[in-house]
């Protein structure tokens, strides 16, 4: 049975805008790979303080480039840290560059997204501290964030144990050290945004500054074939300038 030329070209722009779909759909697929995965995020910074609205920024434009979603979940970090290793969350978006060595159940996204860095305040305008050592060969009693890697490991190697204390609330530590209870309180710079008021009432000091470590986003074990995806996604959002345009006010 021969068709005539117009249900011809019917049929033939049919198969044209079938292929046109196909195609379409596995470049989506292809730009998109993560599409259907969702994530639970874990994290010991709120989602409200300067910090958690960085890394919900990150998170977002890393959602809109690879396709998942993803639940953002506060988490005391000594919990945190249990929940990681054990894969109650799928990822650990706020460690250093080096919480991966005794958490061999995470693995490191390896393109950094922030810097980290530990700030020294006392009550003091006379002392100046710009790294673990003088604190050590000074003497100084310190306080810092309890179950922080950042702090609980340089803290280990270079103070005695007696004048080390940890306290579940960066607002503790700063009010140990305006009542002279502590020599120092060890600061993260993600932090900040939230002691405001207690820096005010403790009529603290900064001390000094001591460089600490890249920050990243660890994946559970069981999400490891995302940790490449995701890791050429924050590099393209650095050379595409999108975490440059809101990093500065926050690191």
């Amino acid at each position: 049975m021969l068709l005539d030329k117009g249900t011809l070209k019917i049929i033939i722009m049919k198969k044209i805008a079938i292929l046109i779909f196909l195609s379409l759909s596995l470049l989506h697929a292809q730009s998109r790979p993560m599409e259907g995965v969702h994530l639970k995020i874990g994290t010991s910074t709120y989602e409200t303080g300067q910090h958690g609205e960085y890394l919900v920024i990150l998170l977002d434009e890393l959602s809109n480039k690879l396709g998942f979603t993803y639940d953002y979940l506060y988490i005391p970090p000594s919990r945190l840290s249990v929940m990681g290793d054990e894969g109650s969350i799928d990822g650990d978006i706020l460690r250093i560059s080096t919480y991966g060595d005794k958490h061999p159940n995470l693995i490191k996204v390896p393109t950094s997204y922030m810097n980290h860095r530990i700030l020294v305040y006392c009550k003091s305008p006379e002392i100046s501290v710009h790294s673990w050592e003088e604190i050590r060969d000074k003497g100084y009693t310190i306080s810092i964030r309890r179950g922080v890697s950042a702090f609980e490991k340089p803290a280990t190697l270079y103070v005695d144990e007696q004048r080390i204390l940890r306290v579940n609330d960066d607002n503790i530590g700063i009010k140990m050290a305006g009542a002279e209870r502590v020599d120092l309180a060890m600061i993260s710079n993600l932090a900040l945004d939230v002691l405001e008021n207690s820096m005010k009432e403790a009529q603290l000091y900064l001390a000094g500054e001591i460089p600490s470590d890249t920050l990243h986003l660890y994946l559970h074990k069981t999400k490891a074939e995302y940790v490449p995806i995701i890791d050429r996604a924050i590099q393209e959002l650095e050379e595409e300038g999108i975490l440059e345009k809101f990093r500065p006010k926050y690191e």
